[in-house]
């Protein structure tokens, strides 16, 4: 269940919050702090600050730990991101730089099977086992799972599945690794309570550095009280190009959550919903592209949802501005 809203009892207060910073941290030091309401702390690399579990204390001086966390913009060492999980042998995961000639159109009345997909028209569910697969087309009643080590194409494809229950438009399931590729604009709507795009915690998703198009990811509703959807939600995640949009629902939902997220290049715009973070993980890697992310009430723009704190945050390059 959320925390009360302002005008319902028992509303935490992000009154008195502080935060600092220093020319140290701004030089590479590691910087510590709250996360407060309407933080814009933008530097040729920003830092976002962390909001901690204790509301009203004051920020800790750059340098000094937290709860655990850190948060750290590194020099002329940056650190390198983790390589994706290696793909069997006998499937190419390299970046699809033409749409695969294997295509499911969400918009086709009998769609049938593919060489690497197959479709349930009972579930109105698309299923792509492994191999490079292109998704075209629009549905507000089908949905994409993939469930093995894939190259998906992404071209100009709607998803919207709003007002049906617990509804994904794109699952990742299992230990499947998907690379996907941009092309066009795509949109995914999750459903009541669901993420526009969900990767299990043992999953991992690249969108490779040769997507050319956008994807604009939105969580669904919540309701009787509970969290909406986050614009994705999931295990191990790395954007090296294209555009990303990705908004959690107003309740409580973060716009991108994850075990880990690595950033190296691309745009990213992340909405967190009420009391939920713009970005949030356990890992946090930024080393270039463009990336906003803005938090809702008491949470940080990047980093944790109301009165949490997260792993590390690691900032080596790119233009971060992170709004709390």
């Amino acid at each position: 269940m959320r925390p009360a809203r302002s005008d319902e009892p028992g509303r935490q207060s992000c009154s008195g919050q502080t935060s600092k910073t220093s020319q140290e941290a701004a030089r590479g030091s590691v910087g510590k702090g709250l996360a407060s309401a309407h933080l814009a702390l933008v530097l040729f690399v920003a830092l976002s600050l962390l909001p901690a579990a204790s509301f009203g204390q004051d920020a800790q001086t750059a340098g000094t730990a937290q709860q655990g966390s850190a948060v750290e913009e590194t020099g002329d060492n940056p650190a390198e991101p983790a390589d994706a999980p290696a793909a069997d042998t006998d499937i190419a995961l390299a970046d699809a730089t033409t749409a695969s000639a294997d295509t499911i159109n969400l918009s086709d009345p009998n769609p049938g099977s593919g060489t690497n997909w197959s479709y349930d028209s009972a579930s109105g569910t698309f299923t792509i086992s492994a191999g490079a697969v292109t998704v075209t087309g629009n549905t507000s009643t089908r949905r994409v799972v993939v469930a093995g080590f894939a190259a998906i194409t992404l071209s100009g494809a709607t998803i919207n599945l709003i007002g049906t229950d617990s509804a994904v438009p794109i699952d990742i399931v299992g230990s499947a690794n998907v690379r996907l590729t941009l092309r066009g604009d795509s949109t995914l709507r999750g459903g009541t309570e669901a993420a526009a795009m969900r990767v299990a915690d043992t999953a991992s998703l690249t969108v490779t550095a040769a997507s050319t198009g956008s994807l604009t990811a939105i969580g669904g509703e919540g309701i009787d009280g509970d969290p909406g959807g986050a614009g994705i939600q999931g295990g191990s995640i790395t954007i090296q190009g294209g555009t990303l949009d990705a908004r959690g629902n107003e309740s409580d939902a973060a716009g991108i959550s994850a075990s880990s997220i690595t950033i190296s290049d691309g745009r990213v715009e992340a909405q967190g919903g009420w009391n939920t973070a713009g970005i949030t993980a356990e890992t946090i890697q930024i080393s270039g592209g463009k990336v906003r992310a803005t938090g809702g009430y008491c949470a940080a723009g990047i980093g944790g949802n109301i009165g949490e704190s997260v792993g590390n945050i690691t900032i080596s390059g790119g233009t971060v501005e992170a709004n709390g």
